[in-house]
């Protein structure tokens, strides 16, 4: 007679040790926060923009539309050209402007404080925009004066803010020679602090033409940042006063 043993599955059994990584006592759990991306901008900086004005338009509402043309000269591959862009801008004030006030503005420089600028978004569809991508900006404001200067390329934009240093850093570049990182003598880094409330959070923002000694006199210091830059996340200026 042939014995018959049951047959018995092998099962693999987790022990729950200290050392177990898929033990969950003792766990410690929270949440992840995602950055909220808003449809508008966060006012934490001023604009100002001065121009020639090249031509205008009164439109049905009384505001004034402003167009400027900016000049950039550019050198690609050792040919030198101008490269043109138009500008623009909407001032609305309590009375409508008249014609006889934009034709007395055609080829003068003028400036504008307290800017208000908007994004155009990306559209997906119909009411889906993508606020990752901006495709140009507006401006618009309620007042502006005639100025006694020459802009230069024809048109400026400046956006200002002000910060307290907190410290310095050497700016970093890559030397193609060297094939590494070395320091950039001709810019620096402040690093700056900025509370909401109860948080605060780093910033940095790259100063041309700021060498790194000169940048140690600022620590701990107000400054006032005149053109502010922006590429993605990365701040960059090149003229900055000490408050």
């Amino acid at each position: 007679m042939e014995n018959k043993t049951p047959k018995t599955e092998n099962k693999v059994v987790a022990s729950a040790t200290n050392n177990d990584i898929y033990n969950e006592d003792n766990l410690f759990t929270g949440a992840v926060e995602q950055e909220e991306i808003k449809p508008q901008f966060e006012d934490w900086f001023k604009v100002k923009i001065q121009g020639v004005v090249k031509s205008y338009k009164i439109h049905d509402n009384g505001s004034m539309q402003l167009k400027f043309q900016e000049v950039v000269e550019k050198d690609i591959g050792g040919v030198v050209f101008n490269d043109y862009e138009d500008k623009s801008i909407r001032i609305t004030a309590t009375k409508p402007f008249s014609n006889k006030q934009g034709q007395e503005l055609v080829g003068k420089s003028i400036e504008v404080l307290n800017v208000s600028e908007t994004a155009q978004y990306k559209k997906i569809s119909e009411g889906q925009y993508d606020f990752n991508k901006i495709e140009r900006y507006f401006y618009s404001a309620d007042n502006l004066k005639v100025i006694d200067k020459d802009i230069e390329n024809g048109y400026q934009l400046f956006k200002i803010f002000e910060l307290t240093v907190k410290d310095i850093a050497p700016a970093l570049k890559y030397d193609q020679r060297k094939r590494k990182q070395v320091i950039d003598k001709d810019k620096s880094i402040l690093v700056y602090e900025i509370s909401n409330d109860t948080l605060s959070t780093l910033h940095k923002i790259t100063v041309d033409g700021l060498t790194f000694a000169n940048a140690q006199t600022l620590k701990g210091k107000d400054v006032v940042v005149l053109d502010l830059q922006q590429f993605g996340k990365n701040y960059y200026c090149s003229k900055i006063k000490v408050k």
